[in-house]
């Protein structure tokens, strides 16, 4: 699958490397569900900066992916922080397009170090 998970405290750290499908989004948020860690996530970290080049969802499929997080994650209060290659414009654009209907506070970064303290930033605030 070309997204792993890797569980930290507090959080979760997503990487995709190559090209991924809504299919694949599902898969990884259906494996979060079910695991125990689940109900302690207070962020989401996503790596996108090897996601293949053109390959992001587009608009209706990211309005799906929306809807359906919305529905695993319910109420609870999270935050995520989506890492983009400036080169690949379907993701920056794909990112953007998230950002408007995302309903949980939500931020693009170029860079992962930038990513970590404004999720840093938001745990401190909770």
């Amino acid at each position: 699958m070309p997204i792993s998970v890797q569980w930290e405290d507090g959080g979760v750290l997503a990487t995709i490397a190559g090209k991924l499908t809504l299919g694949d989004y599902h898969t990884a948020l259906k494996i979060a569900w079910l695991d125990h860690r689940y109900n302690s996530v207070r962020y989401i970290i996503l790596d996108a900066k090897n996601q293949k080049i053109g390959s992001a969802l587009s608009k209706w499929e990211l309005e799906a992916l929306a809807f359906f997080a919305k529905g695993v994650f319910k109420e609870m209060k999270f935050a995520v922080a989506v890492v983009v290659n400036p080169a690949n414009h379907a993701s920056v654009s794909a990112a953007e397009c998230y950002n408007k209907i995302a309903v949980h506070p939500h931020a693009i970064f170029m860079d992962m170090a930038e990513a970590r303290n404004w999720v840093q930033t938001y745990l401190e605030k909770q």
